[in-house]
């Protein structure tokens, strides 16, 4: 029997069925101390959760049973059904024994971070079959007051378990405190490496939410706790990812008329790292072939409910681009897909369209190697189709082209180089602008921040100068623009 109030007793007939699951006695030759041994089948769609089992024992008398000499016993040790990867009609069944002992039995793990370039790992205790993990995960559900049929229902079940990790404004109702409170500030980057130090922690403090912790944390906690479930999980991480979408593909780009750019309206801009989770799991309310990898976030925010939950959302829907099915796809293809559109706003407030570059996300997404123990696996194409990026046109008879490096470590200098082409059969005078935004990628990012808010700006004039410059800057000021002016000639 289910030992939550609202679920009802399950009875099995020894050596019978009933409602899917069955019982039968076990005959072994041990037959020492009087033992009887049963053996239980469960049912496929059984709810999750902590059952305890009691035994009915009546006696037979001239092969008749005496139904009114009835005895009971009641087993001390609590039993757990969780998901099943390993059978087939399970929900979040497998494809290989391999995926299993990776995305559910493996405790040990590395969470990328770096750059896309070069990504860096970090190592990661899950810890998903200690038992604070488990009771956890557990708890979380239990908080929410369920019917019976949802308690199988995989895709609520994350949902639910994703709202857990980050407590929403105003609230303690996660394990982490929410970035957006008005004592955000206090909210640094800890040294946990162990979901279960994490999920201690909190209980060493009486439930009271950890401080803030890191955007990997929020990642790795949400998949310890699926584990323990039996729910396959694992982390991701999606470099230039978009953040403060709201549903909106384009990401503006605004500049003043000094060629400076506007940072409190440039508020959407791209996160270096983000992480997120995804679970196997079979979407029963979709058609089949948007089963799989569902991409479930815990630090996003919904902008419709204002929840921290994003997810479960397929992976297979954001590569064909449909963005209307549950939960949440439009805001996860959003951060993942967008144009970059540039305008000119002038003292009065007026903004003029300049340019749009189309496909100009430069997303790369990458996950822990299946087959690999310290390697990393590019699954970008998991996510999106291979496009070129095109650009719309716009009246400009030059063309501009930059290049930028494929690897840059932290204290190198940055050497980019400037390609231009005039088209037009006259003389025109390039005056190009180079800015540079430290992201804080841990933090939300604020656009009433005071640090964005300093710019170091420079007007150099070089005439006839079409030789490349390299300037060595220093990342110690929150923006640096750096400004040079070009003369070319027609056709140069």
């Amino acid at each position: 029997s289910q030992t939550w109030s609202n679920f009802p007793n399950v009875k099995i007939p020894l050596n019978s069925s009933s409602n899917g699951w069955s019982a039968k006695r076990l005959f072994i030759e041990d037959q020492k101390n009087n033992r009887i041994c049963f053996q239980i089948n469960s049912s496929s769609d059984t709810p999750i959760g902590k059952y305890s089992l009691l035994l009915e024992i009546c006696s037979i008398t001239k092969n008749l049973i005496n139904k009114q000499d009835v005895s009971i016993f009641h087993f001390d040790n609590d039993i757990y059904f969780l998901f099943n990867p390993w059978n087939k009609n399970d929900s979040c069944a497998l494809l290989s024994s391999d995926q299993i002992a990776e995305y559910v039995l493996n405790e040990h793990g590395q969470i990328y971070l770096g750059s896309s370039d070069i990504p860096q790992s970090i190592p990661w205790y899950f810890g998903q079959f200690e038992r604070i993990v488990l009771l956890t995960a557990l708890a979380l559900l239990k908080e929410i007051y369920l019917s019976i049929e949802y308690h199988i229902d995989i895709s609520l079940i994350l949902r639910i378990l994703s709202s857990k990790i980050c407590s929403d404004v105003g609230t303690h109702n996660g394990i982490f405190s929410s970035l957006l409170d008005s004592h955000s500030s206090l909210c640094q980057e800890n040294q946990y490496a162990s979901s279960p130090a994490i999920l201690k922690q909190c209980l060493i403090l009486n439930d009271q939410q950890i401080p803030c912790g890191s955007n990997w944390q929020h990642a790795a906690v949400f998949c310890s706790l699926c584990r323990s479930l039996g729910i396959p999980c694992r982390i991701v991480t999606v470099y230039n990812a978009i953040c403060q979408t709201q549903e909106q593909e384009n990401i503006d780009i605004n500049w003043n008329t000094r060629q400076q750019p506007i940072v409190v309206v440039n508020s959407k801009l791209t996160r270096p790292w983000y992480l997120w989770n995804e679970c196997w799991i079979r979407r029963d309310d979709l058609p089949v072939y948007y089963s799989g990898w569902q991409v479930i976030d815990s630090s996003s925010i919904d902008y419709n409910t204002k929840i921290r939950r994003i997810g479960p959302c397929s992976v297979a829907a954001l590569k064909a681009g449909i963005s209307g099915l549950k939960w949440d796809t439009i805001d996860i293809y959003s951060i993942l897909n967008g144009n970059k559109t540039y305008w000119l706003v002038y003292p009065n407030g007026d903004r003029k369209l300049r340019n749009i570059e189309e496909n100009m996300i430069n997303t790369k997404i990458i996950t822990k190697s299946l087959k690999q123990e310290n390697e990393y696996e590019d699954i970008t194409s998991n996510y999106k189709l291979n496009k070129t990026s095109n650009q719309t046109p716009f009246n400009h008879d030059v063309n501009i082209e930059m290049e930028i490096p494929d690897s840059l470590k932290f204290g190198d200098n940055l050497h980019l180089i400037l390609k231009t082409n005039n088209l037009s059969n006259k003389h025109r005078t390039l005056t190009a602008t180079l800015t540079l935004l430290k992201i804080n990628p841990i933090e939300e990012i604020k656009s009433t921040s005071k640090n964005l808010n300093q710019t170091l700006y420079e007007d150099r004039y070089i005439p006839n100068n079409t030789n490349l410059d390299i300037h060595n800057i220093s990342l110690q000021t929150p923006i640096q623009s750096f400004t040079e002016i070009y003369h070319l000639d027609n056709n140069d």
